[in-house]
């Protein structure tokens, strides 16, 4: 089966494994193994933020996102996925890792990833004087192999999602549109230090630092992240392990690898 990555458009690092990325964008091109390609034309999810008194900020960046795959339902309670591959009840898709260029962070992939264990992900967002560094782990949540990407709908009260926060770093969630390769959609929300929350949909804004966008209105969604927002003056250092995400009604509800 021929694999296929976007040919770049963008100097966006994105890596995940071959076996199960597919772009909706872009011309095409084959790929054997995992390696760097490239994210569409983003959002720019700001350009103002919020100083500190040292003059630091978790201010807004500019946030792509594209890598899609999904597979087949199967019986509530089910184990599936592992890898690349990732389950969550109703949702279900390939994992993708975005960051600027001079951003850093290991594992490129989680190809050796055990079903239901953890995505950890660790490195180093590089400062930006216009915010523009980030660092994006999302993952797709409707795509049957080898197809367009899709969109799924929400059910339940808000994104229940689970991370150990090692690094303490500064944490978001981001919603994104299935239109987005279009108008450049995405919703985001701030998530505690500690990661672990359930956020109601209606918190969601297109422009969660200030709360002065739009609001996410429970519409289908074609991938869910945690982002990492950069800062204009020092690099911003993450450690966490996504533990498990979910449409929820509380914390309890994010899963990994589980139907």
């Amino acid at each position: 089966m021929v694999l296929r990555v976007v040919v770049p458009i963008r100097p966006y690092r994105v890596r995940v494994g071959c076996g199960v990325m597919f772009s909706a964008l872009g011309v095409m091109a084959s790929c054997d193994e995992p390696g760097d390609g490239a994210a569409p034309d983003s959002a720019m999810m700001g350009t103002d933020g919020t100083d500190s008194d040292d003059g630091e900020t978790s201010s807004p960046a500019e946030i792509p996102s594209d890598a899609e795959s999904t597979g087949d339902s199967g019986p509530m309670g089910t184990v599936e996925g592992g890898g690349n591959f990732i389950v969550s009840r109703t949702w279900k898709g390939a994992v993708y890792l975005v960051a600027d260029p001079a951003t850093t962070y290991t594992p490129d992939n989680f190809e050796s990833r055990a079903p239901g264990a953890p995505l950890c992900v660790s490195g180093s967002v590089a400062p930006s004087p216009t915010y523009g560094g980030f660092f994006e782990l999302g993952i797709n949540l409707s795509q049957p192999p080898g197809e367009a990407v899709g969109s799924a709908p929400v059910a339940r009260t808000g994104l229940a999602i689970r991370i150990d926060n090692r690094g303490l770093s500064p944490l978001r969630a981001q919603l994104v549109s299935p239109d987005s390769d279009v108008d450049n959609t995405r919703w985001c929300a701030e998530l505690p230090v500690s990661g672990s929350t359930h956020v109601l949909w209606e918190t969601f804004n297109t422009a969660c630092w200030n709360a002065s966008g739009a609001g996410y209105e429970s519409t289908p969604l074609r991938s869910v992240a945690v982002v990492i927002p950069g800062s204009n003056v020092a690099p911003v250092p993450f450690d966490f392990c996504l533990e498990g995400f979910a449409d929820g009604d509380q914390v309890s509800d994010a899963v990994l690898d589980l139907r």
